[in-house]
This record gives C-alpha cells, sequence and structure tokens, in this order.
C-alpha cells in the first residue's frame, strides 16, 4: 500500500492498525497541539483532532518509517504490514528519538516562508522577507501584512520566535496515539511560541500555550517550559520561563 493510491487506502491502513494496536474504531489517533485546546473549547478539540485523524496517522506512519531507516533498523520505507509496522514502532525507543533529537541540534535554522495569498503578491512578498532578514523590528513587520489573514501573519511572525532544534514523533496514551512537535526542544525545557491579535487575546491563548507546553514536556521528558507569545499590536513578545506539570489523561478522555 502507497500514499499514492488514495485517501481510502490511507484509511483502511488506519484502521488495520487501530485493531493490532487493540483500540476499537473510534478516535485513536490525535494531536498535542489540539488536545491543549480543550482548555479552550472542549468541542473544537474533539472536532479538530476529529478531523485532522488522517493526518495524524500519516504522521505516524512517516515518522516510523523515516525514523526506523535513519537509525538502520529497516532497509527502505515501504509500508509493510500494521502489525510489522507496530513491531518497529516498539523497536523505536525514546533514547533513540533523543540521539535523533541531537543530531537535529546542529545547525538550526528559521526558514523564512511567506505564502502567497490574497493581497499579497510575489514582489511584496519578496520584499517583505528582505525586510525581515534584515532585522526589522515586529511592529514594522505587523503594520506592512496587517491586511492578511490572521492565521498567514502568525506564520510569517514566527520568525520571530527563539532557534531551537525539535522532533516529532507519537506516544501512547489512555486509549489514544498521541502526536506532537514542540517549537523547540532542549536538553532542559520545551519550547512554545504564539502570536495573538491583541492584549485580551493574548490572556485569553496563554491558559492553552502553556498547557500545550506542559503535554509536550510530558511526553518529551523535559522538567521546564519555556513560552512566548507575541502581542500583534505592538510587536512584544511575552516570555514565561518555568517548571513543567505532569497532565492526566481521564480529563480528556471524558470530553471525547
Amino acid at each position: 500500500m502507497h500514499p499514492s493510491n488514495g485517501m481510502f487506502e490511507f484509511e483502511s491502513y488506519m484502521k488495520a492498525v487501530k485493531k493490532e494496536l487493540g483500540l476499537g474504531k473510534g478516535l485513536v489517533f490525535i494531536g498535542m497541539s489540539d488536545v491543549a485546546s480543550v482548555w479552550w473549547s472542549e468541542q473544537k478539540s474533539v472536532y479538530q483532532n476529529g478531523r485532522m485523524e488522517l493526518q495524524f496517522f500519516k504522521s505516524f506512519l512517516t515518522d516510523i518509517l523515516s525514523y526506523a531507516k535513519e537509525l538502520g533498523y529497516i532497509d527502505r520505507r515501504m509500508e509493510p504490514p500494521a502489525k510489522e509496522l507496530l513491531t518497529i514502532r516498539r523497536r523505536i525507543s525514546f533514547n533513540d528519538i533523543e540521539k535523533l533529537l541531537k543530531k537535529r541540534g546542529s545547525g538550526v535554522e528559521h526558514w523564512l516562508i511567506i505564502p502567497l495569498v490574497e493581497g499579497l503578491t510575489m514582489s511584496s512578498a519578496s520584499k517583505l522577507k528582505e525586510l525581515i532578514i534584515s532585522g526589522a523590528p515586529p511592529l514594522k513587520v505587523i503594520e506592512k501584512i496587517k491586511h492578511l489573514p490572521p492565521k498567514v501573519q502568525g506564520k510569517i511572525l514566527e520568525y520571530y520566535s527563539e532557534r531551537y532544534p525539535t522532533i516529532r514523533w507519537n506516544f501512547d496514551w489512555e486509549d489514544y496515539v498521541i502526536v506532537g512537535v514542540p517549537d523547540g526542544i532542549t536538553d532542559r525545557f520545551v519550547y512554545e511560541y504564539k502570536t495573538a491579535r491583541s492584549k485580551w487575546h493574548l490572556e485569553w491563548i496563554k491558559p492553552v500555550a502553556m498547557a500545550q507546553a506542559d503535554i509536550y514536556g510530558h511526553f518529551f521528558r523535559r522538567e521546564e517550559k519555556r513560552v512566548q507569545i507575541m502581542n500583534r499590536e505592538d510587536g512584544k513578545i511575552h516570555t514565561w520561563h518555568e517548571g513543567g506539570r505532569r497532565m492526566g489523561g481521564a480529563e480528556y478522555s471524558k470530553k471525547v
């Protein structure tokens, strides 16, 4: 089975993996960021995880095969039967993930990608990129992009986040397989960066960002978290750095 065969084949493969996991036919593959949003809206969290389940499964599949090949556990990336895929997954230890993370620790760079959307021509995108790379303060850039959709603004302003290596991986949690990739992982802490459209919005999303960092810290075994949120009203970046908290699965399980 290959991804090019279409969505139906992926869904069939996902069902086969769920059966091998013994987790039934309901929602199984979920995302750490979407779980964190339960603090914002329970309904949105459950909806987003359901809508994105196939994508989370694709990440699960891609990472297992890519990392196994990188670690020398398999010779080539081919989608094996579900039972064999899970055997390969069990072979990849957390120490292996740490080893791969360290390999990604050298030469961490910010690749500035400015998506071409309505209201942003190729020429204006190029000028915007030059402005950011030149070291322009956030507020100057915000003035240039405030007509763009909020999600696009956030993507562009990610350039102002701190730079740390990271890696995506999946973990067993309660009756789920949870997938996540922090914005950064150091030896001591996980890092999460967001932007907010106003001071009021910042206070609203702060609990979600903190919860998200706690979830990352729990699964990636880091005792500290560093959270930054940029206020797009004034371009200021607010920072919280503190010890992490352990999370429990029961609360989310009750929502699904």
